[in-house]
């Protein structure tokens, strides 16, 4: 008797852990980083994505809110433990859907969504209109933006000035190799210009996914980004097939620059023949 009521004594506890706000929603771990009063990333542990919470007097603002399928509430949850401001805006870094999973979610929760296209042009789209009021509203909150195309044709960089802070999406990736198909080696270089413009020695550069870091860190991606194209143009001047280039033992050290987490298994194989083979397209593309 007295073994069936500890089990149930534990079971309650466990389950009171477990409720969040009064719902029966789990919340599982969240990597916090608060980079100042108001600004905060939060990133699902397995899913990755960088997702900005900006809390204003007025509203909150969310960048890129996509903790993975099936995690909206657990994160609406969180937010609403930081603070019980109503989620005015979503605005994206560009549109893949590991960045803009979450728009459905809380757009029908109130949010407007605001992508660079929309801030760019101010041309009617299918989710709003960007008003000269709601341009304004965001300015007012303290950012800055700047379209560039590197990772995409619309990505967009948003800084933080307060909190000297800068999302620049997948233009830079600190937890993979470079991405940089829609605008080549000069849209890549044009966009880190960029991202060294709003920066300074004590900004927080925040990428896609990866851990927050520093101009210097995106100034070297950008370096080795450029030795891994040399490289890869050499190879491919040589006629070597992509199955050999795989093999070139330089290849393979440069694909190691962008390991900066160190894992042991960074890129599969599928993978790391589908960088090769791009950046041939590239290459190509940019002769």
């Amino acid at each position: 008797m007295l073994f069936k009521f500890l089990i149930l004594l534990c079971a309650m506890i466990f389950l009171a852990f477990t409720k969040v706000d009064g719902s029966d929603d789990k919340i599982e771990p969240f990597e916090i980083n608060k980079i100042s009063e108001s600004l905060y990333v939060i990133a699902d542990k397995d899913y990755g994505t960088n997702i900005g919470v900006l809390i204003g007097d007025n509203g909150i603002i969310l960048i890129d809110p996509m903790p993975g399928e099936g995690r909206f509430k657990d994160l609406n949850a969180l937010i609403k433990k930081m603070s019980d401001q109503p989620i005015k805006y979503v605005i994206n870094t560009h549109g893949d859907e590991d960045h803009t999973g979450g728009n459905d979610f809380f757009k029908k929760r109130g949010a407007k969504i605001v992508s660079g296209a929309i801030l760019e042009s101010e041309r009617k789209t299918d989710e709003i209109t960007l008003s000269t009021s709601i341009k304004s509203e965001l300015i007012n909150s303290g950012l800055e933006f700047a379209q560039v195309k590197s990772h995409s044709f619309e990505d967009l960089l948003i800084y933080h000035r307060e909190s000297n802070a800068l999302f620049v999406g997948d233009v830079f990736d600190n937890s993979w190799h470079p991405t940089f198909y829609a605008g080549g080696l000069i849209g890549l270089n044009g966009s880190i210009n960029k991202i060294m413009s709003f920066s300074n020695e004590s900004s927080n550069i925040v990428p896609g996914h990866g851990k927050t870091t520093n101009k210097h860190v995106v100034d070297a991606f950008r370096k080795n980004t450029v030795a891994w194209v040399r490289r890869v143009s050499d190879l491919h001047k040589t006629q070597l097939s992509v199955d050999e280039i795989m093999n070139d033992k330089q290849i393979n050290a440069l694909l190691q620059l962008f390991n900066t987490e160190k894992k042991a298994n960074f890129i599969p194989k599928k993978a790391f023949r589908r960088f090769i083979e791009r950046t041939i397209t590239i290459v190509v593309a940019e002769q």
